[in-house]
């Protein structure tokens, strides 16, 4: 009977720790005072990432990251098509020389800065200055215009 008793309690004991790894990791402090539930979504990645800017350097351990942390004017997706992020709509010109983008209104930076093409202008430029990894991809543009 006592060696009956000790497999139930070695068995209860793993049931029980199995359960409490199962709980959903939130404190009784979890979104109290502001009425919303919070949550932290931990994965793992393959690699360190070396730079999480995504214009600056192109990074396959940071991809991932970067797909959540970073908006674009547009996103693609898995079937290759591209739909909005940023930029609401797009037109091509007539003879396709020029792209212009119509932006969502009422972005707001992470600080409360409104989002304009002004920052759109500089990013752009900027990687184009600096010979940032993906500046070759405006080697054929004449003018970013705000």
């Amino acid at each position: 009977m006592k060696k009956q008793y000790s497999w139930f309690a070695a068995i209860l004991s793993v049931v029980l720790i199995f359960l409490a790894g199962c709980g959903n990791g939130r404190g009784k402090e979890a979104g109290q005072g502001n009425g919303k539930e919070e949550f932290t979504f931990i994965t793992n990645i393959g690699g360190d990432p070396s730079n999480f800017n995504p214009d600056m350097k192109s990074d396959d351990f940071a991809w991932p990251v970067n797909q959540n942390l970073f908006n674009r004017l547009v996103k693609l997706t898995a079937d290759n098509t591209y739909v909005p992020d940023l930029a609401e709509s797009w037109d091509y010109s007539d003879d396709n020389m020029q792209l212009t983008f119509k932006l969502h209104e009422n972005v707001k930076w992470h600080d409360g800065e409104p989002f304009s093409s002004a920052d759109v202008k500089w990013t752009y430029d900027t990687i184009i200055e600096e010979s940032w990894s993906k500046s070759d991809t405006f080697e054929n543009v004449e003018s970013i215009d705000t």
